[in-house]
C-alpha cells in the first residue's frame, strides 16, 4: 500500500504545490495581484473539478481490468474516457468563459476584479490538457504505474515556476504579464503534464507490448453512460467539498478593506 500510496501522496503534494508557488512569485506584485490568482483559481477550479470528478470512474473500471488481466479492456475504458473529457470540455470552457463577465456582477472588489478576469481568460484554455492529463491519470494509476504520476508533477512545478518567473515579470524576453502571466503558466504546466503521462504510456506500450496503439478508436456510448454514471456522484461530491473554500474565498472577494483607527478607549471599526 505504502508503495503504491507513496507517489500518489507525493504527486497530490506537487499539484497544491503549484498554487503555492504561484502565490509566491505574484506576491511581490502586491495583495491585488495575491488576491486575484487565489479568485480567479477559486472560480476555476469549482468547474475543473467537477469535470475531473466525472472520470474518477476510469480507477475502479481500469483497475478491475487489470486485475482480471484484460488489458485490451483497459485500453478501451482510457479511450472512453478521453470521448467524455472531450464532451465536457466544451461546457467546462464555455463556463469558465461565461465567468470573465458574470464575475463584473458579484460585487467583487475592483481592485481584484480585473486581474481575476485576466487570469480566467489564460487558463481556460488549459482546460483540454487538464482533462486529458486527468483521463491518463486514471488510466495509469488502474494499471499501478503511479511513479510516472508523481515524476510529471513534480517536474511540472519547475516548469511552472520557470514560466511564472517568465511571464509575470517579463524575464528572458518574455513579456511581463502580471497576473495573467500567472495563468499562462499554469497552462503552460498543464499541456506538459498532459503530454508527460501521454509520451509516457505510449513508451511503456511500446516497450511492453500491451497493445494500447492498436486499439480502436470508436466510442461507445454504453461504456460513457457508464463511465458518467460512476463519476456523477464522486464528481458531485468533490464539488461541494472544495466548492465550500471557493466560496469562501468569492465572499472574501467581496469585501473592501478597511482600517481599524485607534479611539480613546478601545478600537472601533471608522464611521
Amino acid at each position: 500500500m505504502l508503495r503504491l500510496a507513496g507517489p500518489v501522496v507525493a504527486a497530490e503534494l506537487g499539484w497544491m504545490a503549484m498554487g503555492v508557488v504561484d502565490t509566491i512569485v505574484v506576491g511581490r506584485l502586491g495583495a491585488e495581484a495575491i488576491g486575484a490568482v487565489s479568485l480567479g483559481n477559486s472560480l476555476y477550479f469549482a468547474v475543473a473539478i467537477f469535470g475531473m470528478g466525472l472520470l474518477l470512474g476510469l480507477d475502479a473500471l481500469v483497475s478491475q481490468a487489470y486485475g482480471a488481466g484484460d488489458l485490451h479492456e483497459c485500453h478501451d475504458w482510457l479511450v472512453q474516457g478521453l470521448y467524455l473529457g472531450a464532451a465536457l470540455c466544451v461546457p467546462a470552457t464555455l463556463l469558465v468563459a461565461a465567468m470573465v463577465p458574470l464575475s463584473g456582477r458579484m460585487g467583487l472588489n475592483p481592485d481584484v476584479l480585473g486581474g481575476a478576469q485576466e487570469y480566467l481568460k489564460a487558463v481556460a484554455w488549459g482546460t483540454p490538457a487538464l482533462f486529458v492529463y486527468a483521463a491518463f491519470r486514471r488510466y495509469l494509476q488502474g494499471m499501478g504505474l503511479v511513479k510516472p504520476i508523481m515524476a510529471a508533477l513534480l517536474s511540472a512545478n519547475l516548469i511552472n515556476a520557470l514560466a511564472d518567473w517568465m511571464l509575470v515579470y517579463g524575464r528572458l524576453g518574455a513579456p511581463a504579464l502580471g497576473v495573467a502571466g500567472s495563468g499562462w503558466a499554469t497552462t503552460i504546466s498543464r499541456c506538459y503534464m498532459a503530454g508527460f503521462l501521454v509520451a509516457f504510456a505510449l513508451w511503456n506500450d511500446a516497450r511492453t507490448g500491451s497493445g494500447l496503439i492498436r486499439t480502436r478508436l470508436a466510442p461507445r456510448a454504453a461504456a460513457i453512460r457508464r463511465l458518467f454514471a460512476i463519476g456523477l456522484p464522486a464528481a458531485t461530491h468533490v464539488l461541494l467539498e472544495v466548492g465550500v473554500f471557493g466560496l469562501a474565498t468569492l465572499l472574501a472577494g467581496g469585501s473592501t478593506p478597511r482600517r481599524w483607527r485607534r479611539t480613546t478607549s478601545c478600537w472601533r471599526w471608522p464611521a
